[in-house]
């Protein structure tokens, strides 16, 4: 989580150069996108601070869950309709990163309401939940490395 959280910062200070190049059209086209994705990215930052201060112990754990995950999936549903400036080199891959992290998401929430269907529970949905919501995560740090201008290593 505070990778995430590396990688929001990171985005702040270095997207605000992308504004500093090109037309002046351009220029008001990435301040806002920026401007959004800083908004987006610290939201999920708090979001993913959240899940990770949930008390495993406590009765309501498992209706903190539910709800982080579901303003998780909100957030990346989102960001899909966010649409990358075209002067991005690679804005159509951060339009259909978007797309599949909004989709692991969904698949990761269905995972875990699944685990705990009609009060019983199910550990065979708990790590399909758990690698659906990492595969989320990355196609966001995918995102970020993309918005600079750099094509994630792993990726490759």
């Amino acid at each position: 989580m505070k990778k995430i959280l590396t990688l929001v910062l990171f985005f702040a200070l270095s997207v605000s150069t992308l504004s500093g190049c090109g037309k002046k059209e351009d220029n008001a086209a990435l301040k806002t996108y920026n401007d959004t994705m800083t908004v987006f990215f610290e939201d999920l930052v708090k979001i993913n601070d959240s899940i990770a201060d949930i008390d495993a112990t406590s009765s309501t754990a498992l209706d903190d869950l539910y709800a982080q995950f579901d303003a998780f999936q909100a957030k990346l549903e989102y960001l899909t309709t966010i649409k990358a400036p075209e002067e991005l080199e690679y804005h159509e891959s951060i339009d259909q990163l978007a797309v599949e992290g909004a989709d692991y998401m969904k698949q990761a929430n269905d995972y875990l309401h699944q685990a705990f269907e009609e009060d019983t529970y199910s550990e065979n949905y708990i790590e399909p939940a758990m690698e659906c919501y990492r595969r989320a995560n990355k196609r966001v740090k995918y995102i970020i490395s993309l918005i600079h201008g750099e094509v994630p290593a792993e990726a490759q």
